[in-house]
């Protein structure tokens, strides 16, 4: 809270150096709104949530993908022909451009595969607009605070068939059962605003790592056989260490 209030009250005497940042910006739009304006304790949770949701998250997911690919090597080779060859055999590390990440069809299925795999925010809260009947007939009414179960979706098998198993092709198809049940932005009108912005974030990532990298687990590993993850509302691999090998 006193990193917000010396924001605002440089921005006040116009002894700021520099606006661009997130804090400057809640305040300078504060301030120009007609609206309803934020509190500051509105504004400190909000950027809480941007740092959790737009960061954590993503390095937990990131992390989790290098765990996979290393586990399971043969996808990890397959990937890495796609982005060579969609980047020409770049020399040294290309960062992609949008168009690029378009031809590496298998980089967007893993990506998927391991947040659905290690579904980093487990749950999530919503509230019923309207009453709604279900199709066992219990009605939850309108204003009922909801706790949507990600991670139970994404490990049930009447939603993903062999959900313990990672195979980034169920996602293969667009219009699959799979693909229509992957939640971990959500959907509709509410779903994350991050949603794109971390999925490009990702790839980019992991088709610049995978141009340098080879990256291996020990058979003696403890997160061989089953990824050790925290117990937490987001939750993260527990001490995890992989081998890193620089490529020829």
């Amino acid at each position: 809270m006193d990193i917000i209030n010396k924001k605002k009250e440089e921005l006040a005497s116009g002894s700021e150096k520099s606006n661009q940042n997130l804090i400057s910006t809640f305040l300078m739009s504060n301030e120009k709104t007609d609206d309803q304006k934020l509190t500051m304790n509105e504004i400190r949770d909000n950027i809480i949530i941007f740092i959790l949701a737009g960061h954590d998250t993503t390095s937990n997911t990131l992390t989790s993908t290098l765990y996979y690919l290393a586990r399971y090597p043969e996808i990890q080779d397959k990937l890495r022909s796609q982005i060579l060859k969609a980047l020409e055999n770049p020399t040294p590390v290309q960062i992609p451009t949008i168009e690029q990440l378009k031809n590496i069809p298998l980089l967007d299925m893993v990506n998927k595969e391991s947040m659905r795999a290690m579904t980093t925010v487990v749950s999530v809260q919503r509230n019923t607009t309207e009453d709604y009947t279900l199709s066992n007939g219990l009605t939850i009414p309108k204003d009922t605070n909801l706790w949507v179960n990600l991670w139970g979706i994404h490990h049930n098998d009447k939603a993903f068939k062999n959900p313990e198993e990672f195979n980034p092709y169920r996602f293969e198809s667009l219009s699959s059962d799979d693909s229509r049940n992957f939640l971990s932005f959500i959907s509709g009108a509410r779903s994350c605003v991050g949603n794109t912005f971390s999925l490009v974030e990702q790839r980019v990532t992991i088709a610049m790592l995978l141009q340098k990298f080879e990256f291996s687990i020990n058979s003696n590993n403890p997160d061989f056989h089953k990824l050790r993850l925290t117990n937490n509302t987001i939750i993260h691999p527990v001490d995890l260490h992989l081998n890193i090998k620089v490529r020829n």
